[in-house]
């Protein structure tokens, strides 16, 4: 399947024409190999430098070595035993180790799924200059670099260059099969469209056959001017016009007249779910979606956000933000025992304050609530919606790299935003 034609490097380019950080690198890579062999613990060397062993373009990117996960402490002691340094590293699908400048990526899940056993039998032993150790298979190089294409992440010129050169390894076969992605679940998202009798006629147009471009319709509040029932009226004989599943969270408009219990129960007669602490699933041709939602609350961000301290009234805002997030936590959790292939959360109130530029930093903090991002970044999320920042800019990211996007109607400025969302693969 990996072939054994040529292509192979029987060693590393002569040293005298790398750069000192390469040397450096190769240094560590063989200090890494050497000791892990020298423990029997499993391992392969993975990354550019797989790449580059197997006769592919020259690496300038970090060390990158994939093991079991149940050996991770094992790999990290002997490790810092001989030398290296442990490096703190937010992703939960590796730990880092270094040495001088070098950081070194010990990697236990890779986008086809966990590091196991079957992998590493597909290696190669081969030689890295002086030291031989196993280096993933071609076909595995090739299938996890393209998989791990995102919107975020989309340049293809180190894939071709891998590929042209290890043409004879690879087993294409398998690399149409495993490294075509699904079809992605279809998310249309629009916030504060502020509908009231004098806008009727004007949005349920812009709804029509909707179907064909999504699967569902989130709304991310503020459906109304005013927050009345009226209104509320209006902005479901709009929305009537979707002929998608649409799932909404009131805004703070929803809530000016007090009438905000009145109007979700409207629009849950109407047809529409209305979301505050809770979650629902669909089912749609490309997977299950799974969609949490919360109106969420003012709050700010790390470094600058009210303080649960002081006079009771203060006590109450800061704490009402830290509830909705909370409420937020918990909907998500419930939300993973239904095991939807894409979840997303909608929220009025920002998570981050990315999509928040262009408002003025002095009302962030009433515009969004870091803590709605730490929920976010801890439950699974594969996108998070919101609206109220009308003067923000439409995409940022967690800290954890969920992307975030704000759909507030004057920054998308159209009727409705569509992201493809491609399913989670089984692991």
């Amino acid at each position: 399947m990996n072939g054994t034609g040529s292509g192979y490097r029987t060693g590393m380019p002569r040293t005298d024409v790398l750069g000192e950080e390469l040397q450096r690198q190769l240094d560590v890579l063989k200090l890494v190999g050497a000791t892990l062999k020298a423990a029997e613990i499993p391992f392969a060397l993975a990354g550019g430098y797989a790449v580059w062993t197997r006769g592919g373009p020259e690496s300038t990117h970090d060390v990158d070595f994939v093991r079991p996960q149940e050996c991770v402490e094992d790999a990290v002691r002997n490790l810092v035993e001989n030398g290296m340094d442990r490096v703190g590293a937010p992703e939960d699908w590796l730990v880092k180790v270094g040495r001088d400048t070098v950081v070194v990526d010990l990697i236990h899940r890779l986008p086809t799924g966990p590091v196991d056993e079957e992998l590493l039998v597909r290696c190669t032993e081969l030689p890295v200059d002086s030291v031989t150790m196993p280096v993933m298979s071609a076909t595995d190089l090739l299938i996890s670099r393209m998989l791990a294409l995102s919107e975020h992440a989309c340049d293809l010129s180190p894939i071709l260059g891998a590929a042209r050169a290890l043409r004879e390894q690879v087993g294409w076969r398998l690399v149409r099969q495993e490294a075509t992605m699904p079809d992605p679940i279809r998310v249309a998202a629009v916030g504060d469209v502020h509908l009231a009798d004098d806008l009727r006629g004007r949005y349920a147009p812009l709804l029509t056959d909707i179907s064909e471009e999504a699967d569902a319709l989130l709304v991310a509040g503020d459906l109304t001017q005013h927050g009345t029932v009226e209104e509320a009226e209006a902005f479901a004989d709009e929305f009537d016009a979707a002929d998608v599943p649409v799932l909404v969270v009131l805004g703070n408009h929803d809530y000016h007249s007090g009438a905000e219990r009145g109007i979700a129960r409207l629009l849950e007669d109407r047809g529409v779910t209305v979301l505050e602490g809770t979650s629902a699933t669909i089912d749609t041709d490309a997977g299950r979606l799974g969609v949490a939602g919360i109106k969420g609350f003012c709050l700010g961000f790390v470094g600058r956000s009210a303080a649960d301290f002081g006079e009771p009234e203060m006590k109450a805002f800061t704490g009402h933000g830290i509830e909705t997030a909370s409420l937020l936590r918990r909907a998500l959790d419930d939300l993973a025992t239904d095991e939807p292939d894409v979840t997303v959360a909608l929220s009025h109130f920002s998570p981050v304050d990315d999509t928040l530029i262009g408002e003025p930093k002095e009302i962030w903090p009433f515009l969004g609530n870091y803590r709605l991002g730490e929920a976010i970044d801890e439950t699974g999320v594969d996108l998070a919606v919101h609206g109220h920042a009308h003067a923000g800019r439409e995409k940022g990211l967690t800290p954890a790299g969920v992307p975030v996007r704000n759909v507030a109607q004057p920054v998308i400025q159209s009727a409705f935003r569509v992201y493809d969302v491609v399913p989670r693969r089984s692991a």
